[in-house]
């Protein structure tokens, strides 16, 4: 079975701290799409080994502490801004750091024509979509995958279904 194919679609993957993280970041460059690897841990390993898979990507790589408000807010914008916007956001982090990431990652999407915000969850992570400013319904939705008993690879390859489905990215 052939994978799908992403060319063209702009994607932030936040949590590439994790073996998850990574391997859905791998997973959707290979089928692709233009992947931003982001690490929601900011020490200097993690920031030079999210260096060196954002260069094998082939797209941009930032490390930086997933809970502090300005640090995300800066890097969404950054990260949207570089790419020329942005098609999804998938979060393979951790349930602390994954409220900042939906705040500003559903305005940068909203501002790009985005439509979509994927979860990598084994929790439920609680969303609050109203929380708006311009009081304006989001163009997105938050949606959730559970990792799955087939490890990393079978969770990495959901989402790539998930996301070349004509309901959330189009053709």
């Amino acid at each position: 079975m052939s994978r799908p194919d992403l060319s063209g679609k702009r994607i932030l993957v936040a949590g590439v701290e994790t073996d998850l993280g990574r391997t859905v970041a791998a997973t959707l460059a290979d089928s692709g799409a233009t992947v931003a690897a982001v690490a929601t841990v900011n020490d200097s390993d993690t920031a030079f080994a999210t260096q060196r898979l954002a260069r094998k990507l082939g797209g941009p790589g930032q490390a930086l502490d997933g809970t502090n408000d300005m640090a995300v807010r800066v890097m969404v914008r950054q990260v949207s801004k570089g790419l020329g916007g942005l098609d999804a956001i998938v979060l393979c982090t951790t349930p602390e750091a994954t409220p900042l990431l939906v705040r500003y990652g559903g305005k940068e999407l909203d501002r790009s024509g985005g439509r979509h915000l994927i979860i990598v969850s084994a929790d439920d992570v609680p969303i609050d979509t109203e929380e708006r400013t311009d009081q304006k319904r989001p163009s997105w939705l938050p949606v959730t995958v559970r990792p799955g008993d087939g490890g990393d690879e079978a969770t990495a390859e959901a989402v790539l279904r998930l996301l070349s489905g004509d309901q959330l990215l189009g053709s």
